[in-house]
């Protein structure tokens, strides 16, 4: 029932040897499936507690505490909401604090949310308890593409305001 099927997985261990992957879909979900053994087979992929559009989500551990952090897109796009000039939708970034096995989302924030900018491809490098560096792909209008700039930005994992 998709149109261009499940994309670029994002692959993170939530207990040892089980294995929990994730999928941008065009189903206004990110899509997840389980792996109980290593990575050897994998459940069917379903919905799971992530909104999105046709974006990317990126999931981290951070080494000093071992929360897990999810870095995505979570509004979809739907009947009435306005096009972005790139037509991703990939407006706003959202930071949030997920549980252990990556089924709930903790605390959610938004790290950028101008409605004319997509941001993408995160990439989080953990600092310390609650430090992140995150780079991400960004761009507006005057890019003319959503994946034109690299932004790198220093977030408190709290209260993520760039700095």
């Amino acid at each position: 029932g998709s149109e261009k099927g499940i994309q670029e997985g994002e692959i993170v261990e939530i207990q040892p040897g089980i294995l929990k992957c994730f999928w941008r879909t065009d189903k206004m979900y990110q899509y997840e499936a389980l792996s109980f053994d290593n990575g050897e087979h994998w459940t069917v992929p379903h919905q799971s507690c992530f909104t999105a559009n046709i974006s990317p989500i990126t999931i981290a551990r951070n080494p000093y505490t071992n929360k897990l952090y999810a870095f995505w897109n979570p509004i979809p796009l739907y009947n009435g909401r306005p096009k972005p000039f790139v037509g991703s939708g990939r407006t706003p970034l959202a930071m949030a604090e997920i549980n252990s096995d990556a089924s709930k989302i903790l605390m959610m924030k938004n790290v950028e949310d101008h409605p004319d900018v997509a941001y993408a491809y995160t990439a989080p490098f953990f600092l310390s308890e609650n430090e992140v560096l995150l780079s991400y792909c960004a761009g507006g209008p005057e890019d003319r593409h959503g994946l034109s700039r690299l932004t790198i930005s220093k977030m408190n994992l709290d209260s993520p305001v760039k700095e």
